[in-house]
């Protein structure tokens, strides 16, 4: 009998742990997500105005795009008209991660695992990569835009990558910094102009 308490009182004794462990990382992430997020607002006009042809007003969330403008990067040049594919997966472990996170959140939202990626903005995000081709892309279909930097840091943070997954799938999130703008698009994304070569 004694062991079997002493058993459960410890197993108790670690889950209290392992909470106030999550609440305390759950705090540092906000709180420094808060500091970023403001110091980028803050910037952020000025920023815009430097970017280049912008898509539409930045529309965060799930919803229907006909026949709209966006933009797609590539290493290798490609023809008007090509029909852009669905990017294949990085990170298994991570996806796997931001994939349940995504059913739990709303399972209408394009997946990460079969979806084609565009910039919003011509000049961020993937796009602003010097080293790629940037072309204009015409997209139909059911479009989710938000920040990609929270992939990006789900790969650097693996150990609450779950976290960063949540934010990433919630368009109301006070935590998104648009730090990488991308937008998952579960449908045709047709090139229709060169905007830029490598430089």
């Amino acid at each position: 009998m004694f062991p079997i308490l002493l058993s459960v009182s410890a197993i108790g004794a670690a889950l209290l742990n392992h909470e106030r462990e999550r609440s305390e990382i759950l705090k540092e992430k906000r709180e420094g997500h808060k500091k970023t997020a403001r110091r980028i607002r803050r910037s952020r006009s000025d920023q815009l105005s430097t970017l280049g042809p912008r898509a539409l007003p930045l529309q965060p969330g799930l919803r229907q795009a006909y026949k709209e403008t966006f933009y797609w990067s590539t290493k290798n040049p490609v023809p008007i008209g090509f029909r852009v594919p669905k990017a294949m997966p990085r990170a298994a472990d991570i996806e796997a991660v931001f994939e349940s996170e995504r059913i739990k959140a709303n399972p209408e939202l394009p997946s990460r695992l079969s979806t084609v990626y565009v910039c919003p903005i011509r000049d961020s995000g993937f796009c602003k990569n010097k080293g790629l081709y940037v072309y204009r892309v015409e997209v139909t279909g059911a479009v989710f835009t938000t920040d990609g930097g929270m992939w990006t840091e789900a790969v650097w943070r693996p150990d609450i990558s779950h976290l960063y997954a949540e934010d990433y799938w919630r368009p109301d999130s006070d935590l998104r910094i648009n730090s990488a703008e991308e937008t998952l698009v579960d449908g045709s994304v047709v090139v229709v102009a060169q905007e830029r070569g490598p430089v």
